[in-house]
């Protein structure tokens, strides 16, 4: 483990990528990591995709993420986002591609629901096809 204070020439993005990356040379396996809602971000993400480690973050509560756009119907601009899916309503909720339910002793019945692709705002998206 590894804990630094960060530097003024540095961001926290930019200290947890370096950490990670120097922890993840010395681990015999692929380790899981958790991360807090301030690295719950596209920079964040694309900084740490070579890196070997699975990632898991918390995400805002009031978080809206996009599906994929339909297909382009030919007639005027294409769209670029389609159905909005905020954490925080559940009616606004697709279908997931996974559901676990498990029983906890001390919670209860917990239901685990996993989405995929469902990228937020602008991110990942280009305009543009110089961006």
């Amino acid at each position: 483990m590894r804990h630094e204070r960060i530097t003024s020439w540095e961001s926290p993005i930019s200290k947890a990528v370096w950490q990670l990356r120097q922890v993840c040379k010395f681990l015999p396996s692929r380790p899981i990591s958790l991360w807090d809602s301030e690295y719950g971000c596209a920079p964040f993400v694309l900084k740490t995709a070579g890196i070997n480690a699975d990632k898991l973050m918390r995400l805002r509560s009031n978080l809206c993420l996009w599906s994929a756009p339909p297909v382009y119907s030919g007639r005027g601009r294409p769209r670029v986002h389609g159905h909005k899916f905020k954490l925080n309503d559940p009616e606004s909720w697709i279908d997931s591609a996974q559901t676990i339910d498990v029983n906890d002793s001390k919670l209860g019945l917990l239901k685990i629901r996993v989405w995929h692709d469902l990228p937020k705002k602008n991110e990942g998206v280009s305009r543009h096809p110089s961006e």
